[in-house]
């Protein structure tokens, strides 16, 4: 029984361990896949936005006194070339002034004010900047870096990306069963992308409310981000490229052990049937050889003490039913000697009565003669 338990503690100690580096692999697998799309969408994009800012820089339109409207021309020729950017690409100037495409739908504003000019007056290459919520609530990255056209005037460009392609990579983008992921922006420590719909553009802080939400805003400002167990969660982090943002992939501990339990139930189920088979064997071997043996001991032990009237009854094909039938053999010898014996007995006791009887008359005969003869003396 001992033996039992041990080996079903060492199968589930080592089934535990073995699923635990299987699920880590298999999540890390399904981020590095989510991550690796989104960063291509990222770069697909940014690559063809920064095409069109090479192509206006080098017709060098500033230069000219029709730029502005060259510049125009371009930015109309461009529109609805990105399905990704439906506003397409536009333009702010440090004099206030917005340029986009003509059919664009975009709300005309002061850019200098914007969070997207402040960001790309400070690169040369267009970077996408940290997601925001555009005019009509729909969450979105701009991607801009310093325009330079030949002109005086600082110039931006910038592009408007809608990123509910990102919320469907990283909604059914997840290769292993019952795992979720979410997109953080860090700079904002905001939700971009999740299944709990809830959740998105809701705040991931360390006093959070969940567990899981909360372990996961430590683990990123503490920037410990590899694979690790918060609370009944394993959970894995992948920082996007290009952009500020951190995807995490978790999946229950107890989903991952559900065969681990369905095994340990089986090893004790198999084991427990083992036990039983184990005792009727061992009852079956002790009825067919121990208790039979036990039975001729019993009688050898009584034959040893002169007692031939066992009776000796063994029902077996067996070595122990030979045995059992020479010792009966034995028996009956001995009974039928003793027997022998007990009739020579008797003979010798009447022999000896006999004798007995004579000796007695002849000392009665002696006596008698004793005296007739101290009689005739007399």
């Amino acid at each position: 029984m001992l033996t039992l338990v041990a080996l079903v503690l060492i199968s589930v100690t080592v089934s535990k361990k073995q699923l635990s580096k299987m699920a880590e692999s298999q999540l890390e697998s399904s981020i590095t896949n989510q991550g690796d799309n989104i960063e291509s969408w990222l770069d697909e994009n940014l690559s063809y936005f920064s095409t069109v800012k090479n192509d206006i820089e080098k017709t060098a339109i500033g230069t000219t006194a029709t730029g502005t409207d060259q510049l125009q021309t371009m930015l109309d020729a461009n529109y609805g070339e990105n399905k990704n950017a439906p506003n397409g690409l536009y333009v702010g100037t440090a004099s206030r002034q917005t340029l986009k495409a003509t059919e664009s739908k975009r709300v005309q504003e002061d850019p200098t004010s914007t969070q997207w000019y402040k960001q790309g007056i400070t690169r040369v290459n267009m970077a996408f900047g940290p997601a925001y919520q555009d005019h009509n609530g729909n969450n979105v990255i701009s991607a801009t870096g310093i325009l330079n056209d030949g002109s005086d005037d600082i110039k931006v460009i910038g592009a408007d990306v809608n990123i509910n392609k990102i919320s469907v990579i990283v909604n059914s983008g997840v290769k292993m069963d019952n795992a979720n992921s979410i997109l953080i922006d860090t700079t904002k420590d905001t939700i971009l992308a999740s299944r709990d719909m809830d959740k998105l553009n809701t705040k991931v802080t360390e006093s959070d409310g969940n567990k899981l939400y909360a372990g996961i805003a430590k683990a990123i400002n503490d920037g410990k981000t590899g694979t690790q167990t918060i609370g009944s969660y394993d959970v894995t982090f992948r920082q996007i490229q290009g952009a500020d943002w951190m995807l995490v992939s978790y999946i229950k501990t107890s989903v991952i052990m559900a065969p681990v339990a369905l095994l340990a139930n089986t090893l004790i189920i198999v084991g427990l049937a083992a036990v039983v088979l184990v005792i009727i064997l061992i009852l079956m071997v002790v009825s067919k050889v121990v208790a039979p043996i036990s039975n001729i001991t019993n009688q050898i032990k009584s034959m040893t003490e002169g007692d031939f009237t066992i009776d000796v009854d063994v029902d077996s094909n067996d070595e122990l039913g030979i045995m059992g039938d020479r010792i009966k053999e034995f028996v009956e010898s001995m009974r039928g000697m003793l027997q022998s014996i007990n009739g020579e007995s008797r003979k010798l006791k009447e022999e000896s009565e006999s004798s007995d009887n004579a000796s007695k008359a002849m000392y009665d005969a002696s006596t008698t003669q004793g005296e007739a003869m101290k009689q005739l003396n007399d």
